[in-house]
């Protein structure tokens, strides 16, 4: 059967197009399309195409520009198809022209370029050439009592039951054509479009389960923000979603299939508001994949939707950077070929936006790129950002594991202190006090173990100039502790390395673990003696905070540990002011960190002072009273005086 249609674009020339349509067909499917050629050709009609198209359907589907611009269609609404930007026209062209490549299509960008609207036109499109089937159930070899659906997902039904779901009904309410295949509901409180037969509904939900029992021909999953919709545990709905948008796409693929072709589509929308959206890390990881042929993903700045006529024509360069190399405006005396080749070379990239946006990313560099240019630079609007980041990397030391996650578990002969390089640790970050913190876990997740101490103390300047002592940390050591497939996390073997780090002269003062599967860790570590306290850095934020405070105050030396730093920019925190990582990233090694960093400064002891430290402080005191003289003294004339304080002091 002939899927495709003839119709010719801005961009393919209709020989090109009967081509790229013929190249595409079966042996048998080429000798129709020959014949309907050459009846075009004589007649300018096609009895042959009237009667291929008839055998499945009650009438033949527009195109998608008649579909936008006629006024049986959808023409009232946009002005006849003026409203529609040529870049979205575009946009439905390559993904409908296509004939049904793409079942998997996602739209994003900067804000307020109209991503919303065009989707839900295509998928108002999708639901005609559905109701235009003679006998959908047939067509796609279903039971007849099957109900094929259009779904609106989100969040909550609330969420779902919103401005996509209303304008999309709103949509269709000014058709000609659906009003005279349909009705609607009577109650503008609960208002939706009821297609003909009872075969086709158009309904909303919040996962998967609102779709059981029915086939959903188009799934709709509009922007998601899990703040906005007010959710508290923001990682069991962030899995929710994924399970939900997986588990659409595949009825989508897997029910839909036709001649080798898979004829519903799942749309996406998102913009780049915050790196916390489900939709935009989503999108991420699709880009990453390389997506795939099924997906079309359209993702541009405002200058390049919105119709040229809104802006100037003049222009300005701006440098867009990572998360280690910060973004800015070019300088106008910096913007000669030679300087800007220079700033291509050190990986920054380079975007022209017209010279009208000037202040707003003056004004606000991160916002403007995010929403003007649909730009989220990772970490960028992270809570913890790797400027704040580097300046505590110490580059004297390195991770006593080699390996940022360990694949261990119960079943295997591995212990985790053979993979502890303990040359590594200088003598006096070994005998420092130091805390560890217990990421825990079962199957599924990471394990993530760190620990660290105070290492010095620092006065800190604050209000009205008064100096206040604080504690300078030292990290220790960090390391992820993967089960393999089929296997769990081993705790024995976490409490036999913990104890063997006491062995080995470690100065362990507390062990904290979180609230998940740790009371019988806690029993297992309290029964070898260590002090062990519970400790959630997801319920509370004073964890993070702790640790964001000790960055911006470079108060803590910390080991270059690629997985824990991503981690930590991953981070987001959300309206209550708790932590939590993108869709589909970890946090358990920046749990483990927050966790002994919290503890470190909450419990922090008195550091070891060297010897030397001490008799020149002792002997400052006591210089006005002529007792010594503190640039001769001595740890021997120390000793004479203060036998007793100096064996206090003395370490080393």
């Amino acid at each position: 059967m002939l899927t495709k249609t003839l119709i010719d674009t801005e961009e393919i020339s209709l020989p090109e197009r009967i081509q790229g349509i013929y190249n595409t067909c079966s042996e048998q499917e080429q000798g129709y399309l020959l014949q309907i050629l050459q009846e075009l050709s004589d007649t300018g009609e096609s009895q042959t195409y009237e009667e291929i198209w008839l055998s499945d359907y009650k009438e033949l589907p527009v195109g998608i520009d008649v579909f936008i611009e006629s006024e049986t269609y959808l023409g009232k609404s946009n002005d006849r198809g003026k409203a529609v930007y040529p870049a979205w026209r575009k946009v439905l062209r390559d993904i409908f022209n296509a004939g049904n490549k793409y079942h998997e299509v996602i739209l994003t960008g900067a804000t307020r370029i109209g991503k919303s609207s065009t989707a839900i036109t295509a998928t108002a499109y999708m639901l005609y050439r559905l109701m235009c089937l003679r006998n959908p159930q047939k067509f796609f070899n279903k039971k007849d009592v099957s109900v094929f659906t259009v779904t609106f997902f989100n969040l909550t039904e609330k969420l779902a039951k919103g401005v996509a779901f209303r304008e999309f009904n709103d949509t269709l309410k000014t058709s000609p054509w659906f009003n005279a295949h349909g009705t609607f509901s009577k109650s503008k409180k609960n208002f939706y479009y009821i297609p003909e037969g009872g075969k086709v509904e158009v309904d909303f939900g919040s996962d998967s389960s609102h779709g059981l029992g029915k086939q959903i021909f188009v799934g709709f999953m509009d922007e998601i923000n899990f703040s906005q919709a007010g959710i508290k545990d923001v990682e069991i709905a962030k899995a929710r979603m994924k399970t939900t948008y997986d588990t659409v796409a595949a009825r989508v693929s897997g029910t839909f299939k036709h001649g080798g072709e898979v004829f519903g589509k799942m749309f996406a929308v998102s913009s780049k508001r915050s790196d916390s959206d489900f939709m935009e890390s989503y999108v991420e990881e699709q880009i990453a994949a390389g997506a795939g042929d099924h997906m079309y993903i359209f993702d541009a700045p405002q200058w390049e939707v919105l119709p040229p006529e809104t802006f100037s024509k003049e222009k300005f360069w701006i440098a867009v950077g990572d998360r280690s190399q910060k973004s800015f405006v070019v300088p106008e005396n910096q913007c000669f070929p030679e300087a800007l080749d220079e700033l291509k070379s050190q990986g920054f990239r380079l975007l022209q936006p017209p010279i009208d946006m000037r202040s707003n990313f003056i004004a606000d560099f991160m916002v403007a790129l995010r929403d003007l240019a649909g730009i989220a630079v990772v970490g960028t609007m992270s809570y913890i950002t790797q400027a704040i980041i580097d300046p505590c990397i110490t580059k004297r030391r390195r991770n006593p594991f080699y390996q940022d996650v360990l694949q261990i578990g119960t079943k295997d002969a591995y212990s985790i202190e053979e993979f502890f390089h303990l040359d590594e640790v200088p003598p006096e970050i070994k005998r420092m006090p130091m805390f560890i913190h217990l990421d825990l876990a079962t199957v599924k997740d990471r394990a993530g173990i760190s620990g660290g101490g105070v290492m010095s103390r620092r006065d800190i300047v604050g209000k009205d100039n008064v100096k206040i002592s604080q504690p300078v940390l030292g990290h220790t050591f960090s390391v992820g502790i993967q089960a393999p497939r089929g296997d769990k996390i081993p705790f024995t073997k976490i409490l036999a390395f913990i104890c063997w780090l006491r062995k080995q002269g470690f100065n362990i003062q507390r062990i904290s673990r979180d609230q998940f599967q740790s009371d019988f860790m806690a029993e297992l570590l309290e029964g070898q003696n260590f002090t062990v306290d519970k400790l959630s850095v997801d319920r509370t934020p004073e964890a993070y905070e702790v640790l964001r405070t000790l960055f911006l105050e470079e108060r803590i030396e910390l080991l270059n540990h690629q997985l824990l730093q991503d981690e930590l920019v991953w981070l987001q925190r959300d309206a209550s002011g708790h932590t939590d990582h993108l869709a589909g990233k970890s946090k358990d090694i920046s749990d483990s960190v927050a966790g002994w960093v919290c503890n470190a400064v909450r419990y922090n002891q008195n550091v070891p002072i060297e010897g030397k430290k001490a008799v020149n402080a002792i002997a400052a005191v006591n210089k006005p009273r002529g007792i010594v003289n503190p640039q001769n003294i001595n740890g021997d004339a120390l000793a004479g005086l203060f036998p007793n304080l100096y064996n206090n002091f003395k370490r080393k």
